[in-house]
């Protein structure tokens, strides 16, 4: 039997909107906070973890903020 693990809270913010603090049991990816936060995302976001560069596989722990910001638009 396994032993209960505490969830692990996070927040995820995409940027210009959405904050949301999500609880998670188990899966501890980037992925999965994202998907838990509802904010939807796309391969050309670029994705952080406490301000460092991260991908979707990226593991997370308590207290961990995520941010989510879409792709900058270029000029010409």
């Amino acid at each position: 039997e396994r032993a209960s693990v505490p969830p692990l809270f996070v927040k995820v913010a995409r940027t210009g909107g959405v904050v949301r603090e999500v609880a998670l049991n188990g899966d501890n990816t980037v992925k999965a906070a994202i998907e838990a936060a509802d904010i939807g995302s796309d391969s050309k976001d670029r994705i952080r973890v406490n301000g460092r560069p991260a991908d979707a596989d990226t593991k997370i722990k308590d207290g961990d903020i995520i941010t989510v910001a879409g792709k900058i638009q270029g000029g010409r």
